[in-house]
């Protein structure tokens, strides 16, 4: 993976204990990456909220919704958070009695890996490719591979996610 940008620029923010991003919306996402694939069980203490809560505030915030068709950063960086959640399938495809989770492997532990991760990536291409038709001049990037085809069943991480929520 290759960044246009070789930083992106943080501030602290000591009245809200947050750290804030700079740049719109890549920064913001970065942010919330950053967040999610650092996270713990216990909260940090600057921010007294665990890696996973505050990604999840970032990435429902206004700081990460375009009203723009994303660039091709943002769109690396949401697929990378929507590779955090595991995959699901039911087993056997064709029943709906079991469940198989496949807990991806990539350093993150099962217990941060939330089903969460890939709904709201998900989401966040969607709404911004609903304007598309309001920006003929700007290049269509292609949606990261982990969105294309059926590499996830939507509606049972939908389930999983509100069955095991919080």
């Amino acid at each position: 993976m290759s960044f246009s940008h070789q930083y992106f620029v943080f501030t602290l923010n000591d009245r809200l204990k947050i750290l804030q991003s700079t740049d719109s919306p890549a920064g913001w996402l970065y942010l919330a990456l950053l967040h999610a694939t650092t996270s713990h069980s216990l909260p940090d203490h600057y921010t007294g909220m665990t890696g996973m809560e505050r990604a999840f505030q970032l990435l429902y915030s206004a700081g990460c919704w375009s009203d723009q068709p994303f660039n091709e950063l943002s769109l690396n960086i949401i697929g990378q958070i929507g590779s955090i959640s595991p995959k699901v399938n039911y087993y056997p495809e064709h029943l709906t009695c079991m469940e198989n989770i496949d807990w991806n492997s990539n350093g993150i532990p099962y217990s941060m890996q939330h089903f969460g991760y890939y709904l709201i990536a998900k989401k966040l291409i969607d709404s911004s490719q609903l304007f598309n038709f309001m920006y003929p001049q700007l290049k269509t990037n292609e949606m990261p591979k982990i969105f294309q085809g059926k590499m996830h069943n939507e509606m049972l991480l939908k389930k999983l996610y509100w069955d095991y929520r919080d």
